[in-house]
């Protein structure tokens, strides 16, 4: 009896851990909408979400990519000073 309590639990054990890969996975690849805003050949605005004045920051555009090379994207643009 022990056995199978010991084989359930890691089955569920690892059921859980592949769910949570798949999660993680699927997040990165999914696409979103990013708002990217350019003056005088600098890139002054990087988010998902609208600036709060566009004018502000130049001109703007919206980009599809996915998660994963959003990130990417943020992390050179922020590191890139």
């Amino acid at each position: 009896m022990l056995k199978s309590e010991t084989s359930i639990t890691i089955i569920g054990v690892a059921l859980i851990i592949l769910i949570f890969c798949g999660i993680i996975i699927g997040e990165s690849y999914s696409e979103v909408k990013v708002h990217v805003c350019e003056a005088n050949d600098l890139t002054t605005y990087v988010s998902k979400f609208a600036p709060p004045k566009a004018g502000k920051f130049g001109r703007c555009r919206v980009e599809v990519m996915t998660n994963e090379a959003y990130r990417q994207f943020r992390y050179a643009i922020k590191h890139s000073r």
